[in-house]
C-alpha cells in the first residue's frame, strides 16, 4: 500500500495549473507554519510569520468570498472557462477536507499577497499563497 500523499503534495496536485486571476494572473504557492501551533491566527500573527512590517495593512477575507471570483459560473463560458471554474470549485474543497479554521489574510494594498491558511491535523497552520493585483 503506497504512502497518503503529504499535504504539500496535494495541495500542490490540487493548483496544477492555476492561476489566480485579478489585473495579472498569479500562481499558488504553498507553505507551512510548523512553528506556530496557536489555535487561532490573528492578523498581527500572520505579519510576524511572514517578517513583515506591524503596520503592514491586513484584511481578513471568508474562503467563499475570496472564490467567488474564480467560481461563478457564467452562461456564456466556454469548455475551457468551465473547467477552470470546476478546478476552482476541486481546489476550494481539496482546502476545506485538508484544513480546519480556514481564514484568508489579504496584505497590502494594490499589489496584494494572499495567504490562504488553516490548520492541519498535526496541529500547525499552512495553506496557500498567491497574489492578486487590484487597482
Amino acid at each position: 500500500m503506497a504512502d497518503a500523499p503529504s499535504l504539500q503534495q496535494t495541495l500542490t496536485k490540487a493548483t496544477d495549473g492555476l492561476l489566480f486571476i485579478s489585473e495579472s494572473e498569479h500562481p499558488f504557492s504553498f507553505f507551512e507554519w510548523a512553528d506556530y501551533t496557536g489555535k487561532r491566527l490573528a492578523g498581527s500573527a500572520v505579519l510576524t510569520l511572514l517578517n513583515k512590517p506591524p503596520d503592514t495593512p491586513i484584511e481578513k477575507q471568508r474562503l467563499s468570498d475570496f472564490f467567488k471570483p474564480a467560481t461563478d459560473m457564467q452562461d456564456w463560458f466556454g469548455e475551457e472557462e468551465k473547467a477552470t471554474v470546476q478546478q476552482f470549485e476541486a481546489l476550494k474543497k481539496t482546502l476545506t477536507q485538508q484544513l480546519t479554521n480556514i481564514q484568508v489574510f489579504r496584505l497590502g494594498k494594490v499589489d496584494i499577497d494572499i495567504y490562504i491558511a488553516g490548520k492541519t491535523p498535526q496541529d500547525h497552520w499552512a495553506g496557500l499563497s498567491t497574489k492578486v493585483i487590484e487597482t
